[in-house]
C-alpha cells in the first residue's frame, strides 16, 4: 500500500486510506492482545492524519479521523498503563474535536467522539496525583494541566479493571467512524 500511495504521495484519499490501514493493523493487533504494536501501528497513522489536516484546513473529515487516531492510542495507552501520556493524547484528540462540534452541534458522531474524549479524560484525571477519587472529576477543569500519574491503589486497579471492560465500546466508535471513512474514500475512489 505505501508503495502505491508512495506514486501519488499529494493524493489525500490514498494517504487517508494509507492511515486508514495503518489502523486497522492496530485493531488486529490489539484484538490479538499485542498492545505496543498496535500502539506502534497508530503512531504510524498520526503523522498522516496531520499532514491531512493541515494541507486540506477546511476538511472537517481530517480532522475528525485525526481526532479519532488520538483516542484510538490514548485507549491503547490506558491498556499499557501509561495513563500520563494516556491523558495527554486523550486531550490532544478532544481539542481537536471540540472546535468541529461546537460548529456543528448536529453531527451525531462527531459530539459522540467528544463525550468519549471527556469520559476517558475525566477517569483518567482521577488517577492521577492530587486529584480527590471519591468525587465525579469536570475533565474541563483538569484540561490544561498535565498529570503527575500515582501507583494505583487495590482499588482504583480494580476500577481501571472495569474501564478496560468498558473500552471496546468506546473503540467500536472509532472503528465505525474509520470504516465510514474509508467507504467514503473507496466510493470517492471508484467515481473519480
Amino acid at each position: 500500500m505505501e508503495r502505491l500511495v508512495n506514486l501519488d504521495s499529494h493524493n489525500p484519499g490514498w494517504q487517508h486510506i494509507l492511515a486508514n490501514s495503518h489502523e486497522s493493523i492496530g485493531n488486529v493487533l490489539v484484538d490479538q492482545g499485542k498492545l505496543p504494536a498496535a500502539l506502534e501501528s497508530y503512531r504510524a497513522a498520526l503523522p498522516i492524519r496531520d499532514r491531512l489536516s493541515k494541507a486540506e484546513p477546511d476538511n472537517p473529515g481530517w480532522r475528525v479521523a485525526y481526532a479519532g487516531s488520538h483516542g484510538s492510542m490514548g485507549l491503547i495507552l490506558v491498556r499499557m498503563g501509561q495513563q500520563g501520556e494516556a491523558l495527554e493524547i486523550l486531550r490532544k484528540g478532544r481539542d481537536i474535536i471540540a472546535p468541529l462540534v461546537a460548529a456543528a452541534p448536529e453531527q451525531v458522531l462527531w459530539s459522540s467522539l467528544l463525550a468519549s474524549f471527556d469520559r476517558e479524560i475525566g477517569v483518567l484525571a482521577g488517577n492521577v496525583v492530587g486529584k480527590n477519587s471519591g468525587t465525579e472529576v469536570d475533565p474541563l477543569a483538569v484540561k490544561s494541566e498535565l498529570p503527575v500519574v500515582a501507583t494505583p491503589s487495590p482499588a482504583k486497579k480494580a476500577a481501571a479493571k472495569s474501564r478496560q471492560r468498558q473500552v471496546p465500546w468506546t473503540a467500536d466508535i472509532w472503528k465505525q467512524r474509520a470504516t465510514e471513512e474509508v467507504r467514503a474514500s473507496l466510493a470517492t475512489l471508484s467515481t473519480g
